[in-house]
């Protein structure tokens, strides 16, 4: 996205790496623990009104939604690890591979086998990510 971007390319002073760029870091105890909380918290209200959406809205929702609380984690936690990737976080991968896990399960018991294995990928890219990063990370620790 734009902001990632332009967040990347122009670091505050002190955040930058040898390529002048945003240096991939770690995310505090207490940021994760309020992200991971709040994750919880919005899933949770996602997931009420996703498993009711097929009542408030019958002329567009015939059925209930077959997984809503597993869906709305899948939505809330891309959003989480996408802010913490705008910040290059290393734990941005974590969440990534979450997210694809939960999805390529939703996908296969879907039956929606295509999108299943392209999930399937996208877990062996997080993974490779989160791999990397760590790695690069560990140059900056002290």
């Amino acid at each position: 996205n734009l902001m990632g971007w332009w967040r990347w390319l122009h670091p505050s002073p002190g955040e930058e790496d040898q390529k002048k760029e945003l240096r991939v870091t770690r995310t505090n105890a207490k940021t994760l623990f309020w992200l991971g909380l709040t994750t919880l918290v919005v899933t949770a209200c996602f997931g009420l009104v996703a498993s009711k959406l097929h009542t408030l809205l019958p002329a567009v929702f015939s059925l209930p939604s077959a997984f809503p609380f597993l869906d709305s984690f899948v939505t809330v936690i891309s959003i989480a690890a996408t802010w913490l990737m705008v910040q290059k976080r290393v734990e941005c991968w974590a969440a990534w591979l979450m997210a694809d896990v939960i999805a390529t399960y939703l996908y296969f018991a879907k039956g929606i086998m295509f999108v299943g294995i392209e999930y399937f990928i996208f877990c062996l890219i997080a993974a490779f990510g989160w791999w990397n990063w760590h790695q690069e990370a560990r140059k900056y620790t002290v």
